[in-house]
C-alpha cells in the first residue's frame, strides 16, 4: 500500500450552466496504484499510465465552508477573503 498523506478530492459536475461550482468530497488516502503503462488505456481520449484507488480518511467542514464561500466569487474576490475566521 502506498504511503501518501491524505489528498483532498473535489468534484465539478460537467453539465453546469453559468458559474462553475466545485464540491469538496473529503480527504482520501491512496489505497492502491494500478500500473497500466504496459497497455493502452485511454480516458477522454488521453492515454493513462495508472489507476488510483482511494479509501476515505476524513471530511473537513472548514474546507467545505471555504469552497462554498468561493463558488460565486472571482479569483480577485477570493484573494481578498479572510479564511482565518472560519
Amino acid at each position: 500500500t502506498p504511503k501518501h498523506p491524505p489528498i483532498p478530492i473535489f468534484w465539478e459536475p460537467a453539465n453546469q450552466i453559468g458559474k462553475k461550482k466545485v464540491t469538496y468530497l473529503g480527504h482520501w488516502n491512496v489505497a492502491e496504484i494500478e500500473d497500466m503503462s504496459d497497455r493502452q488505456f485511454q480516458y477522454n481520449g488521453t492515454n493513462r499510465c495508472a489507476k488510483l484507488y482511494f479509501d476515505f480518511n476524513r471530511f473537513d467542514e472548514r474546507w467545505e465552508k471555504i469552497i462554498g464561500l468561493c463558488n460565486d466569487k472571482t479569483i480577485e474576490q477570493m484573494k481578498t477573503m479572510n479564511f482565518e475566521e472560519l
